[in-house]
C-alpha cells in the first residue's frame, strides 16, 4: 500500500502529462531494466533458454524471436538504449538457422502449461508451431528499415 501511495504521489507531482517521474517514465524505466536483464541471459549462440535463468536448458526459437523483435522495436522507440539492439542482432542468425528448407521453424517449445517443477520445462517437446512461425515473421518484419 505504501509503495502504491509513493507512486501516486510521484504521478501527481509529475502532473497529468506524465513527466519523467510519471507513469510513462516508470514504464520506460521498468522496460529498460527488463531488456537489460534479458540481454544478460542471452546464450552464446544468440538464442535464449526456455527458462531464462537456467542457461543449461535448451535454447527456444520462438521466445528468442519475440525477445529480439521487442528489443529492436524498443530501441527504435527510444525505450531502451540502441546498444540493446545488439542482442537482437545476435539472435537474428540464430533464429534464421532454425528455419527449415520447407519454411517451418524448428526449436519451438510445444504448448507449455504451468508445470509441476522448473526441471519439467526442460522436457517440453520442441516442434514447429504456428506461434513459432508468427514470432519469427514478426522478427523479420521488425528488421525492415
Amino acid at each position: 500500500m505504501e509503495r502504491r501511495r509513493r507512486a501516486d504521489d510521484r504521478d501527481a507531482a509529475a502532473g497529468a502529462g506524465g513527466g519523467a517521474a510519471g507513469p510513462l517514465g516508470e514504464i520506460k524505466e521498468r522496460y529498460h531494466r527488463l531488456a537489460e536483464a534479458l540481454a544478460a541471459r542471452q546464450l552464446p549462440d544468440g538464442l535464449w533458454p526456455t527458462v531464462l535463468d537456467r542457461a543449461d536448458f535448451y535454447a527456444e526459437t520462438s521466445g528468442s524471436a519475440g525477445i529480439a523483435c521487442g528489443l529492436i522495436k524498443a530501441a527504435r522507440m527510444g525505450l531502451v538504449p540502441a546498444s540493446l539492439a545488439g542482442a537482437a542482432a545476435k539472435a537474428v542468425p540464430a533464429v534464421a538457422a532454425q528455419i527449415r528448407a520447407d519454411g517451418a521453424v524448428a526449436g519451438v517449445s510445444g504448448d507449455t502449461p504451468m508445470l509441476a517443477s522448473i526441471d519439467a520445462y526442460g522436457e517440453v517437446p520442441r516442434f514447429p508451431t504456428l506461434y513459432g512461425q508468427g514470432l519469427t515473421l514478426l522478427l523479420a518484419e521488425a528488421l525492415k528499415p
